[in-house]
């Protein structure tokens, strides 16, 4: 921390022609030291932006990866589902009339004479 009596009294210190310009010259100084930092500062802000874009592009590619999976597994049991839907609708349907099948089978049965051995 700057100790702001330390810096006054060594102002004081230093003959009067020569003050303005040693402080001219400090002046310079920093304002230089400061461009530093702040091109320091911009640097280190335009290699965080490019970072987290390239995060923003990996992270949106591996969810579209994660889409297109889940859509094939949606398509996938999405195909199984009707299948079984048709299936169960056919045995529901089918189920009661098994009862006359069965008695048509076994009346065709007995009109068909026996094959003598």
């Amino acid at each position: 921390m700057i100790n702001l009596t330390k810096v006054a009294d060594n102002l004081e210190a230093i003959p009067s022609n020569q003050r303005e310009a040693i402080i001219n010259l400090i002046d310079i100084k920093v304002e230089s030291d400061m461009e530093k930092v702040l091109q320091k500062l911009d640097s280190m802000e335009t290699k965080l932006d490019a970072k987290i874009d390239a995060l923003e592009t990996k992270f949106d590619t591996k969810i579209d990866a994660l889409n297109t999976k889940i859509d094939a597994l949606d398509a996938k049991f999405s195909n199984k589902f009707k299948s079984m839907y048709w299936l169960l609708g056919a045995v529901v349907v089918l189920f009661p009339l098994s009862p006359t099948v069965n008695k048509l089978l076994t009346y065709l049965s007995s009109m068909i004479p026996a094959i003598p051995q």
